[in-house]
């Protein structure tokens, strides 16, 4: 199998392409071209992140699938920088949904998962992974937009053996209209926003309300939950045109990372979607003052619950502990993992998503869990 040459063709189709190592993650021969960073334990690692936005070469193609390096696989940056998005059928529901829309897989995974290949829209288009989902519309579904990473044919990787059928895209017409929506293919028209009769916004009155929402998003708040609370409290004072620049400027200022550490920036079409959730709420309905939740022990109030979990939701607060506190080091994952006796499994699946570009859960996904079995 010459995978140069695999490379090479893919890369005249405008795709970015990488190596993959045998999990399915960036392979280490990335270090070698100045592409690496430091891990939590100080290892350089591979970091791919600089190929969402930079052209790869041949060159570097050269380099990286050089026969002594025995790189077992390649895969595509998705998104814009390859004009490429790709939906993955994952697992048996997966292949359930794929079989309902009658299109052939443009590639088969390792573990024999079809693939879906589409062309960037022209508009941002996020990762989802409907493993995330606590009812995901779609089980199976996973998507690899913008920022996300593909492994390609014909990689022999340790799930398999990766099938190219046909690399040519669909129209994304050929999609039911609703998974076409949620997968973020086709963008929805924003509505006309209702107007309410109330006085303008004061401008003395902006400045500290943005400085507000800023601290509530420093402190955990969250910038959607934010950017709803922000509108509410610009509708309650002036109409949807007035408050618009004020949600643009928010947009402008709140940070380009979730509370995941993740590039997913907050974008001007964010800022609409939480402006037009505000205006559908009823003029009378108080705005709650934004309180930080106690401090309360997340582990501890996990540890009074465990008796009562099956062997399934032992597995899903396994992943919840292992995403909330992945941030801190692997090592500091393993050690919770252990002190609560549930799988340490957990800590190589995050670290194994991670690499793969997908979302993992977070501390109020945790929290949420451990409030509904209390």
């Amino acid at each position: 199998m010459n995978l140069l040459a695999v490379a090479q063709n893919y890369l005249a189709l405008g795709w970015n392409v990488l190596p993959i190592g045998d999990r399915k993650s960036p392979h280490h021969v990335l270090i070698q071209t100045g592409h690496w960073q430091r891990g939590p334990s100080g290892h350089k690692g591979p970091r791919w992140r600089d190929f969402q936005t930079e052209r790869v070469t041949d060159e570097l193609l050269q380099i990286w699938f050089a026969p002594q390096h025995r790189v077992p696989g390649l895969g595509a940056v998705t998104g814009e920088i390859s004009n490429l998005v790709v939906l993955d059928f994952d697992g048996a529901p997966g292949r359930a949904l794929h079989h309902t829309l009658g299109l052939s897989p443009n590639s088969l995974s390792g573990s024999g998962s079809p693939h879906l290949y589409f062309p960037w829209p022209g508009h941002r288009v996020g990762n989802k992974a409907s493993s995330s989902y606590r009812v995901p519309p779609f089980p199976g579904l996973d998507v690899r937009g913008d920022g996300g990473l593909i492994v390609l044919p014909p990689s022999q990787l340790s799930n398999g053996t990766y099938r190219l059928l046909d690399h040519r895209p669909y129209d994304v017409t050929q999609l039911p209209e609703a998974v076409a929506r949620w997968t973020g293919l086709v963008q929805e028209e924003a509505p006309v926003l209702p107007e309410w009769e109330a006085s303008a916004v004061a401008a003395t009155g902006v400045e500290e309300l943005l400085a507000t929402a800023m601290q509530r998003v420093r402190e955990g708040g969250g910038r959607d939950n934010t950017g709803y609370w922000l509108a509410c409290r610009l509708l309650e004072q002036g109409s949807s045109q007035e408050a618009w620049p004020i949600m643009a400027q928010y947009a402008e200022r709140v940070p380009v990372h979730d509370t995941q550490g993740r590039h997913d920036p907050y974008t001007p079409a964010d800022a609409r979607r939480n402006l037009q959730s505000a205006a559908r709420r009823s003029p009378a309905r108080a705005v709650r003052t934004w309180v930080k939740p106690a401090d309360r022990d997340p582990l501890e109030a996990l540890r009074t619950c465990l008796p009562r979990l099956t062997a399934e939701e032992r597995d899903r607060a396994a992943r919840l502990v292992a995403g909330a506190y992945v941030r801190d080091g692997i090592e500091v994952v393993v050690q919770h993992l252990k002190a609560l006796q549930l799988d340490s499994a957990a800590a190589a699946w995050v670290l194994e998503r991670q690499a793969a570009q997908y979302s993992v859960p977070g501390m109020p996904a945790l929290r949420r869990f451990v409030a509904d079995h209390a």
